[in-house]
């Protein structure tokens, strides 16, 4: 990097600016000779300043000048600036020959290396190979090239070059030129050429232009808007509008007119008053001029006046209806019908003939019939050899091979199924049969029915007696106060005395719920281990196995909680607790507020009237109280009779020493047995 400039290289180039003094540079290189009149002698130029080298080469170079600073232990680079070329005496070779660092020009940014650099402000000239930059900051500014030539002149900006041509002036116009283009841009109005594209607008009254072969043109004050290319092209002016692509060209004038076609159909429409469609595959036209219409599809044609007359055509069939004057007429090769308002006559190769008149009516066919509606009709098929006859409203029968059903209203009704059930109804009694099991159902009116099957039976007093019984179920109900339903395949039982009692089981789920409304509530899942049951308000229990918790209340006396291995008990004014934890077991007793005691595995306490009296020993440290005030006591002695750490008793059962037996076994002594239960020893030692 380039070293700054001192201050005597500042003092020294500000004078030779204001008195031109000449050169004062005692060394450098002159620059390249320039057709422009130079601002001031050209001084010769100072030895190039290079960036230092990322890692130097071996190579020995030839020492560069030094700068007169005895205190610098290195060769440096000379300071930019004609005092420091006048100061600098190269030195000789014998008095420094540690090779030079290589130091390569433009490594970073490619630029010619830095020949010659003038700084005084607000003037500024630098020498970079064939390019010289000349600056007053912030009025000029001028950079010369072999091929190019920027000129800042405030306000104007000047550009000659072989690519490019620049004209500026008060940043209000841009005007720009080269061999393939050429901008001129003077708010609002712009055009652009280049080879392939051209731009030309005046915003916002209008802008067209070509680019990359994609055209457009905008006219906003006559609501116009056109754009495409080879393929695709849209056109909007006012409410006319245009989309054309290679397969299909739509155009209209909004909302009145709309048009589309393609290569396989297309449609035409001024609503309200015109439609056309059209398809080519399958063929078809569709013409609509309200009320007229006219249809063609392949070979068929239709049209009409609606609602007056509609007209339909095929090969097989023409038909003319006039729906006003109840008239309809078709004639083809195998069919004809005639409807009039007094006759009407149809005939069929596949249905035979009917003849219709208000007062008879007949059918003949493979389906016959002979009516006088609405009193009399009487149907029969050749086929299947089956016929009916109704009367109404009274009677009706019909009967084929296999079944019959017959129905005199309000005296009897029957149907019978050949092989399968026999069924008659009265008004007092009636019965079901089955064929293909035994299973027979009786009806006494109004409420009165008894079943059987062969291994169930079901007896029913509508609506008050439900029974039923079968292997695999059974249920009694005697509405709406006593059920009982039992499922011997999914083993549930449910019983309700409404709305009282309510007992369900599930013995496949291993689950239980029963109530006794509005006081007792006991629910059980022996699978999850859960059990809640309630006396309300008084009593309420719920137990979690799984969770290892458990919530008691005597609602207001006891309260008793568990969860893991605390256990936490309250009844009126005493409180009770005990637990298990890492230090061992523990628990404490309150009668509030007389008393209070507790014991673990290292501790012992009492309390009088929460600190009147008492004691408190936890390991060797003991505490007294009298009268609220507190003593502590020396400590205890070591008691033989406390339990062990875990550790030892791990230690002691797993070695079979500890270092005081290990002692006695050296000393031919035996060393008394340890208890893992209580941790004591197993001689007998009083607390």
């Amino acid at each position: 990097m380039y070293r700054p400039v001192n201050a005597r290289v500042l003092v020294l180039a500000c004078l030779m600016v204001v008195s031109s003094v000449g050169p004062l540079f005692a060394q450098g290189s002159e620059p390249a000779a320039q057709p422009e009149p130079q601002v001031s002698p050209e001084p010769p130029a100072a030895p190039p300043v290079e960036p230092e080298p990322q890692e130097p080469e071996p190579e020995p170079q030839e020492p560069e000048p030094q700068a007169p600073e005895p205190q610098a232990p290195e060769p440096q680079a000379a300071p930019a600036g004609p005092a420091a070329q006048t100061a600098t005496k190269p030195p000789s070779p014998e008095a420094d020959v540690r090779p030079k660092p290589q130091r390569i020009s433009g490594a970073i940014t490619n630029d010619p290396p830095l020949s010659y650099r003038l700084i005084a402000p607000p003037f500024m000239r630098e020498q970079r190979g064939k390019v010289r930059t000349t600056a007053i900051f912030p009025l000029f500014f001028e950079r010369r090239a072999p091929d190019d030539l920027q000129r800042f002149v405030l306000p104007y900006y000047y550009r000659r070059g072989s690519k490019l041509n620049a004209d500026v002036p008060l940043g209000i116009m841009w005007w720009l030129r080269g061999p393939d283009r050429n901008t001129f841009v003077l708010p609002p109005f712009y055009t652009h050429r280049d080879k392939k594209n051209w731009l030309l607008g005046l915003p916002p009254l209008f802008a067209t232009g070509v680019v990359d072969g994609h055209h457009h043109t905008v006219i906003p004050p006559l609501l116009t808007w056109i754009d495409g290319d080879a393929k695709n092209r849209h056109t909007f002016i006012g409410p006319y509008w245009h989309w054309t692509n290679d397969h299909a060209d739509w155009w209209g004038v909004f909302p009145m007119l709309w048009m589309k076609s393609d290569e396989v159909d297309s449609f035409e429409m001024v609503p309200p008053f015109y439609f056309r469609f059209y398809d080519d595959d399958p063929k078809q036209d569709t013409t609509i001029v309200p009320p007229f219409y006219h249809h063609v599809l392949k070979d068929k044609k239709s049209w009409g006046v609606v609602p007056f007359v509609f007209r339909k055509e095929t090969p097989e069939l023409k038909s003319t209806t006039v729906p006003l004057a109840l008239f309809h007429h078709a004639t083809g090769p195998e069919e004809f019908r005639l409807v009039t308002p007094i006759i009407s006559y149809l005939k069929s190769k596949k249905e035979g003939r009917t003849w219709i008149t208000p007062i008879y009516q007949r059918k003949r066919g493979d389906r016959n019939f002979d009516a006088v509606a609405p009193l009399f009709f009487h149907t029969w098929d050749n086929r299947d050899k089956s016929w009916g006859l109704v009367l109404p409203p009274i009677y009706w029968h019909w009967e084929d091979p296999a079944n019959d059903t017959t129905v005199v209203l309000p005296f009897i009704g029957r149907w019978f199924h050949a092989g399968i059930s026999n069924t008659w109804v009265t008004p007092l009694v009636g019965r079901y049969k089955s064929f293909e099991r035994d299973e027979q159902t009786w009806w006494v009116a109004p409420t009165f029915q008894y079943g059987w099957t062969e291994n169930s039976w079901t007896f029913n007093i509508h609506p008050l007696l439900y029974i039923h019984e079968a292997p695999e179920k059974r249920h009694f109900a005697l509405a709406p106060l006593y059920f009982d339903f039992e499922n011997r395949e999914n083993q549930t039982k449910r019983f309700v005395l409404f709305p009282l009692y309510w007992d369900f089981k599930n013995f496949a789920k291993q689950t239980r719920g029963l109530v006794a409304f509005p006081f007792y509530w006991d629910f059980e899942n022996q699978r999850k281990l859960r059990k809640r049951k309630v006396v309300f308000p008084l009593y309420w229990d719920f137990k979690d196995g799984r969770k290892k918790t458990r919530g008691q209340v005597a609602f207001p006396f006891y309260w008793h909680f568990e969860r893991g291995e605390t256990k936490r008990s309250v009844a009126l004014n005493t409180y009770f607790e005990k637990k298990k934890d890492e230090s061992g077991k523990h628990w404490q007793f309150h009668f509030a507020p007389l008393f209070s005691l507790g014991r673990g595995d290292r501790e012992r306490w009492w309390n009088v009237l929460y600190g009147l009296a008492s004691y408190d020993k936890r390991g060797k440290h003991r505490r007294a109280r009298v009268f609220w005030i507190p003593f502590d006591l020396a400590d205890a002695p070591e008691d033989p009779s406390a339990k062990v750490q875990p550790s030892a008793k791990v230690q002691g059962a797993v070695q079979g020493s500890t270092p005081s037996t290990g002692a006695s076994r050296q000393a031919g002594t035996k060393a008394p047995a340890v208890n893992l239960q209580t941790g004591a020893n197993s001689t007998n030692v009083k607390k």
